[in-house]
């Protein structure tokens, strides 16, 4: 069945120097500062968490497809997500994207097992705006598709920004 889903895909940034002048016990404790807060603001705003690689979780908000509340839900939780990680982990550089589109939810057969998966291009996308962030010194950045999929009172906290010819948002 196909839905409207809010994509959150959220990353630390340059991971594999945490390690660098930290002992592997301060490392452990940021990771899972890192973990259980994006679980935390995740849970709190109605949707579900997934560990990608390393240090990445991707973050998922349904909502019925003539609805907004899977768009306010991955930015809301978006913008929160960066106070919180700002002020308990402030050393830390981190990267978010957001994306809003449809999906189609199923059971992936695996080698040896079915996996439950999400099928959708908002992921990709997410993923690609963390990038983008990275490169143009962001912590947070929502794709346009997601902004025009959001109530009014939730996008007018963002603003536009354009670069190469691609347009995201900004809190």
């Amino acid at each position: 069945e196909q839905s409207d889903v809010g994509v959150l895909f959220v990353e630390l940034a340059q991971a594999h120097s945490l390690a660098i002048g930290r002992s592997p016990r301060e490392v452990g404790a940021i990771m899972g500062t890192f973990f259980k807060t994006v679980g935390e603001v995740t849970d709190g705003s109605g949707g579900y968490s997934e560990r990608h690689d390393l240090c990445a979780v991707l973050c998922m908000f349904e909502g019925p497809a003539s609805s907004t509340r899977a768009a306010d839900a991955a930015l809301g939780a978006g913008r929160h997500l960066r106070d919180r990680l700002v002020e308990e982990l402030p050393e830390v550089a981190f990267r978010i994207g957001i994306s809003v589109g449809a999906s189609v939810a199923g059971w992936i057969q695996a080698t040896r097992r079915f996996e439950p998966r999400s099928i959708c291009a908002p992921e990709s996308e997410a993923r690609r705006l963390c990038e983008l962030a990275r490169r143009d010194g962001q912590s947070l950045v929502a794709s346009e598709r997601a902004l025009v999929r959001a109530s009014s009172a939730e996008a007018g906290l963002w603003s536009s920004a354009t670069r190469g010819g691609a347009t995201w948002r900004v809190p």
